[in-house]
């Protein structure tokens, strides 16, 4: 069960002292089936710190506009984000200039589901992710990643890159920048 069900399950002291504390609700998975809306969670987080985790099992479903709404909008609060990039979040993203800034963000994971490799992406290129320490990146085109990546990355693990297959100078170009890579 997840930790804020049982820990709302051990007495009525507990229920309330969770339901009252921001920090509790600040982990978020975002699932489809899960019985409490993200709403709930973002609201009753307050102003904590959040980690929202899309699970690798619904990678393949898109988010409702109105959670990506929520999530870019609380970017802010962002610490550690894992999810599939679409061309919804996009879109969404290049409506708004600055909305995909998240000074606090230290930890990305993301699959990409667009399946172009001609697409740009100048909004995520501009996003300003100061501590990004940690990225992830599966299924990504070359063009994605090189918007993904930030000169304060210590960790870069890529997995399954998409589209055509790049030069290993276009990969020294990527990797020289990143002076802090472990």
């Amino acid at each position: 069960q997840p930790h804020w069900i049982v820990i709302t399950l051990v007495c009525r002291h507990w229920r309330e002292v969770a339901l009252r504390t921001p920090r509790v609700w600040g982990y978020i998975l975002l699932r489809s089936r899960d019985v409490i809306p993200f709403s709930t969670f973002r609201t009753r987080s307050g102003r904590a710190p959040l980690t929202i985790i899309q699970p690798k099992s619904d990678y393949q479903r898109s988010l409702p506009q109105e959670m990506l709404h929520a999530i870019i909008s609380e970017s802010h609060r962002i610490q550690e984000l894992s999810l599939a990039l679409t061309k919804s979040l996009v879109r969404l993203s290049e409506k708004a200039p600055g909305s995909l800034d998240a000074a606090h963000l230290h930890t990305l994971t993301v699959y990409s589901a667009i399946p172009s490799t001609r697409i740009s992406f100048p909004t995520i290129s501009g996003a300003h992710w100061p501590v990004l320490s940690s990225l992830q990146c599966s299924s990504a085109s070359f063009a994605l990643l090189q918007a993904l990546v930030r000169s304060s990355l210590t960790t870069l693990k890529v997995e399954r890159l998409s589209g055509p297959w790049q030069p290993a100078v276009a990969w020294v170009n990527l990797l020289k920048d990143l002076p802090h890579l472990e």
